[in-house]
């Protein structure tokens, strides 16, 4: 178990340190934007088309996960209840995945973790969901 943990906190660590170069990379590459658009255009206008060239980027980010995410729309078998379907689908899954790749597995976890125990009512609405309420 100690050995288990100190891979999950160097897993954290290194994901923390990615992350904080990850958005110092993104702000550079803003501000080189920004700066460009400078020589072609005064300062407010070239702000102005920095913010929207990053809005118009970021939208299409949610368009194209939009499309590779699936609907949510599953074939279901005639006379299974819906929680023996989620039973069979997502533990199948999850099982395979876990053993595919353990790192991820965990770091997965964790976020989920955290999502939950900062947000009750999502919290709650899981619970009644495993619970067949909802």
């Amino acid at each position: 178990m100690p050995h288990f943990l100190t891979r999950l906190a160097f897993a954290i660590a290194v994901l923390m340190i990615a992350s904080a170069l990850f958005v110092g990379a993104a702000a550079f590459l803003c501000f080189a934007l920004f700066l460009f658009l400078t020589h072609a255009m005064p300062l407010p206008f070239a702000a102005l088309v920095t913010g929207l060239a990053l809005i118009l980027f970021a939208l299409l980010i949610l368009l194209v996960a939009r499309g590779l995410a699936p609907n949510g729309r599953l074939a279901t078998q005639a006379g299974a209840s819906q929680a023996g379907l989620i039973e069979a689908l997502l533990g199948a899954e999850i099982a395979a995945y876990a053993t595919r790749s353990p790192f991820a597995t965990t770091g997965i976890s964790f976020l989920v973790g955290l999502v939950l125990g900062f947000n009750p009512g999502l919290r709650r609405s899981l619970a009644q969901l495993l619970r067949g309420r909802l």
